[in-house]
Parts: C-alpha cells; sequence; structure tokens
C-alpha cells in the first residue's frame, strides 16, 4: 500500500521541471522496528523509529516542520529545517511514537508560518503546503 500522499500540482518555474514528477508534494515514511526497516507502514508500535522523506519541487524549497497529530495534542518531534527540495529527501532526525491513538504525521512546507495549528485539517484551511500520513497503532 502506498502512503505517499499526494496534493495539488505546483507550477513549475519556467525553464525549470525539478526533477518532481507531478508538481507534487508527498511525504513517505521509513519505519524501523524490531524485525527491521519498513517502508510505507501503516501502523506504529512503541519502539519503533521513523524517518521522513519528502518529495517537493524547487518552486517550494525552503524551511520544513515536522508536526504530529494524536487526539487533541501537537508534537513537533524534529526542529523546523531548511529542505532542499527533490524526490524523497530524507530529513535528518528520526523520532518514536507511542501512545494507543492514531496519528498523523505532517510535513508543513513554509517553516513557521501557521504556529498554533491545532488539527491537520487546518493545514489546508490555512493555505500550508503540506503532506500527511496516517498510522495506526497495532
Amino acid at each position: 500500500m502506498l502512503l505517499a500522499l499526494r496534493l495539488g500540482r505546483v507550477p513549475a518555474l519556467p525553464g525549470q521541471s525539478g526533477g518532481v514528477k507531478g508538481g507534487a508534494v508527498a511525504l513517505s515514511l521509513v519505519r524501523l522496528d524490531a524485525q527491521g526497516r519498513l517502508l510505507e507502514p501503516v501502523r506504529f508500535a512503541p519502539g519503533d523509529r521513523f524517518k521522513l522523506l519528502v518529495t517537493c519541487p524547487p518552486a517550494l524549497q525552503g524551511p520544513v516542520r515536522v508536526l504530529i497529530f494524536q487526539a487533541e495534542a501537537v508534537y513537533e518531534p524534529l526542529p523546523p529545517q531548511a529542505l532542499r527540495c527533490g524526490n524523497r529527501v530524507a530529513l535528518p532526525g528520526a523520532f518514536r511514537l507511542d501512545g494507543s491513538r492514531p496519528v498523523q504525521v505532517c510535513a508543513v512546507l513554509g517553516g513557521a508560518r501557521g504556529s498554533g495549528i491545532r488539527a491537520a485539517e487546518e493545514l489546508r484551511a490555512l493555505g500550508l503546503e503540506h503532506a500527511c500520513v496516517t498510522l495506526n497503532p497495532q
């Protein structure tokens, strides 16, 4: 099952294709659990580690934030960082998930804009470029 969620088309700069098929923002997760590495997970368990792979066109290059929404809480497991857009670019750092409720892991391009966001649904309403993946607990 493919969990990389694609959003609307982003116009390319004149003369640039950027090598990103379709000009969309996408997010993929890599899960490292006791059995090894798993691409595109749909579940999480305590102790699993996750890395994010982001795909985006050059026009969106810049700061990126990782936000995790679970129940009524919002977490930012990695500090905001610069993203050089391309295909499946690995963000530095990794994080763990816990709890017994589903989580939405989101990469929000544009960095610090949208502080105070309480739910993933608000990202679209605020017009922020983003991609999210939902994981369920095991």
